[in-house]
């Protein structure tokens, strides 16, 4: 339901999905891989494939149907959990079946490339000529083991507000990113505050940053920080439970039965 509220749903048989800001104007948006070996939902083929005898026929009767090609897609975030097809006007609407996708800034202009593997195509390797906005991306040096600070938490404060990222290099199917904390800021040309908590639970802070500049932060080495709860808003709804005087109980129902595709 809520894809279908943001404009983001039936994005076909996807594999690799990224979060993040492409175009650099503080907000995140969405980039995934499509595609298929065969059409394994054509119902027509799969009753031609039924007829014939034994696995070996099968296999090669769905070898030689020809790939299932899709377009990769992409989302451009336009604030108020609302989206936009863009993938055409920002050339990433490969037809294919693509699986693996990586970001990185290749070209270290400030902001991500991306690098597409696809079945029976070469690497595409995309750049962004983006000019929307500033950046600033945060390198880790963390010790214990853990050499890129991974699962740390991240968030930058500007004039438009707070960001929060998790640094997390893999996502999707088979791919890994640059292990490097990315933000868009758009105009803001001011870091009011960056702070990261790392994965051992020591807090770092700093204030008054430039923009459109790679930090490189070391973790320290001591006590950890305060933990200080956040603040949360006023919930719309209480638990009223004690008020309700019956039970409810659900009936036996096998939801997968009617609808397969859950």
């Amino acid at each position: 339901e809520a894809a279908q509220m943001a404009g983001i749903a039936n994005t076909d048989w996807t594999w690799s999905v990224k979060l993040a800001d492409l175009d650099c104007d503080g907000w995140v948006d969405i980039y995934g891989t499509n595609g298929m070996t065969h059409d394994a939902n054509n119902a027509d083929l799969a009753a031609r494939a039924k007829k014939l005898p034994g696995k070996l026929a099968r296999a090669k009767f769905w070898r030689n149907s020809g790939l299932k090609r899709d377009r990769n897609f992409a989302f451009r975030n336009l604030g108020g959990l609302q989206f936009e097809a863009v993938e055409k006007r920002w050339g990433l609407d490969f037809n294919g079946v693509s699986y693996g996708a990586a970001m990185a800034d290749f070209d270290g202009d400030g902001d991500l490339d991306i690098a597409v593997t696809s079945q029976e195509d070469p690497i595409r390797l995309y750049r962004n000529n983006s000019v929307a906005g500033h950046v600033a991306k945060i390198r880790l040096l963390g010790g214990h083991r853990n050499s890129h600070g991974i699962g740390a938490k991240v968030s930058v404060e500007t004039s438009s507000g707070i960001q929060v990222r998790y640094l997390n290099a893999c996502q999707g199917y088979a791919s890994a990113n640059e292990p490097v904390v990315f933000f868009g800021l758009g105009d803001s040309k001011r870091i009011l505050k960056l702070t990261i908590r790392w994965p051992l639970g020591t807090l770092q802070s700093f204030e008054d940053l430039p923009v459109d500049k790679l930090f490189i932060v070391k973790e320290p080495k001591g006590v950890l920080g305060p933990v200080h709860p956040p603040i949360l808003p006023r919930p719309l709804f209480q638990d009223a439970g004690p008020l309700i005087n019956f039970l409810h109980r659900e009936n036996d129902l096998d939801d997968f039965a009617i609808q397969p595709l859950l």
